[in-house]
């Protein structure tokens, strides 16, 4: 072997050795890099990330449902909650008896408004029966003062008249909305009150001041409850006028009766048949 032929064989590994090293293309790995890219990332349980806030922490947990609410947020939308929802409790209430009283036929809510009052007067009639045939006849009484047989057919016709009264009221208002309803109900049951009221207090109570106290308020409701049936119904008002003149009428006698009897004011006079002035 000649000279020059082992200085070549001497060079040629080392100039392999010399040769820089390089990569393998892309296209060997781009396969494997798309089917990992292309699968889905199923989330362990230690997937999840520390979290500091435990509301968040909760809600992050696998299988509960997410809220954007904060702690604070929840308890005053809690707070809210309650208010409004006894606001609508008390609006059912006066649906519902608004809704059932859309629900009653005419006749039946005409039978219903005028035997109202008849059946509350026949019961005030039947408590005062003792004391209007036993004390109240042995008063001595203005010249003004009606027969006492008359008494009862006049309060008959009175409670027919304000009973129809309501009827007519009711039939202009039951579709209608706004206070003027409310207020025509509210009246007429106040001035129902206040008559039942002061025939027990002057015939079984004997109490003449208190009376004619009571029938003062009374007729001031029978006034405003009139002039609040004419705002619904002028013919419903017309009703309630002889009613508010017997009233009227009433005041008188007992105002006549507290002058009269002067000795129901004195503190020793006997209780035997008459009672003093409370």
């Amino acid at each position: 072997m000649s000279a020059g032929a082992m200085t070549v064989g001497w060079l040629a590994p080392a100039q392999v050795k010399a040769q820089p090293f390089r990569m393998p293309r892309a296209k060997a790995c781009s396969a494997p890099m798309r089917s990992v890219a292309r699968t889905p990332l199923k989330a362990g349980l230690f997937d999840r990330p520390v979290l500091d806030d435990p509301l968040t922490e909760l809600n992050a947990a696998p299988g509960h449902v997410k809220t954007s609410k904060s702690v604070p947020e929840r308890v005053v939308s809690a707070t809210k909650s309650a208010p409004e929802r006894a606001v609508s409790a008390t609006k059912s209430a006066p649906d519902s008896a608004v809704s059932a009283a859309q629900s009653l036929s005419p006749r039946t809510a005409l039978l219903v408004l005028v035997l109202l009052p008849q059946i509350l007067g026949m019961w005030a009639g039947a408590a005062t029966r003792k004391s209007i045939l036993g004390w109240y006849k042995d008063l001595r009484k203005p010249w003004y003062t009606p027969p006492g047989p008359l008494f009862g057919p006049i309060w008959s016709v009175l409670y027919l008249c304000m009973g129809y009264a309501s009827f007519l009221v009711y039939k202009s208002t039951i579709y209608a909305s706004g206070v003027m309803p409310v207020v025509c109900i509210a009246l007429y049951v106040l001035q129902l009150v206040l008559n039942i009221r002061w025939q027990l207090v002057f015939f079984n109570g004997r109490r003449l001041r208190d009376a004619l106290n009571l029938i003062y308020a009374l007729w001031v409701s029978i006034a405003a409850c009139t002039i609040a049936f004419a705002r619904v119904n002028t013919t419903a008002a017309g009703y309630m006028l002889p009613y508010l003149a017997f009233v009227t009428l009433a005041a008188a006698i007992n105002d006549g009766i507290i002058r009269l009897n002067p000795e129901l004011i004195d503190p020793s006079a006997s209780t035997g048949g008459n009672a003093r002035i409370a």
